[in-house]
């Protein structure tokens, strides 16, 4: 269950609280397969949240993100240390492993918004997925059939 308004907005911010480190905005990208902006973006998100709860996400010059404490008890309060079900979709391996459950289990087409709303990630991201499947399913002769003008995916043997 997610605290916030989408898991990846947790799975950042229980990575910084695990750490307790400056984390390179590289790293946390790599880690989530985010880009640079959409990091910013969802830090921002995340302190419109936590800054009423006794933190603040900080970027520290040459080293990266860290999660600061105004008042540590107010923050775990709110926060309680309850992270099940978070890093669902976050990773790229979990949406690919996702992904190939879907198209290997049905006959239908699946959409793009449906897959974008699922995962909560770009456009960008979704076909990045899409690059990292079809080198998985290349030795297996199975690729993708789309309608792309309808944003409908599926993949045939």
């Amino acid at each position: 269950m997610s605290k916030l308004d989408y898991s990846r907005l947790d799975n950042i911010l229980n990575y910084l609280i695990r750490r307790n480190l400056p984390i390179p905005p590289d790293i946390l990208c790599k880690e989530l397969n985010i880009s640079s902006r959409t990091l910013r973006n969802d830090i921002k998100t995340i302190n419109d949240y936590i800054s009423n709860h006794g933190a603040e996400i900080e970027l520290v010059r040459k080293k990266g993100y860290k999660l600061i404490y105004t008042d540590k008890e107010e923050f775990e309060l709110f926060w309680h240390h309850d992270d099940k079900g978070t890093f669902l979709f976050t990773s790229a391996k979990n949406r690919i492993d996702f992904l190939l459950r879907i198209f290997l289990t049905t006959d239908n087409y699946v959409t793009q918004e449906y897959l974008l709303n699922t995962f909560f990630i770009s456009q960008n991201t979704l076909y990045s997925d899409f690059r990292a499947l079809k080198k998985l399913l290349e030795p297996y002769q199975i690729q993708k059939s789309n309608k792309s003008n309808l944003g409908y995916f599926s993949y045939r043997g």
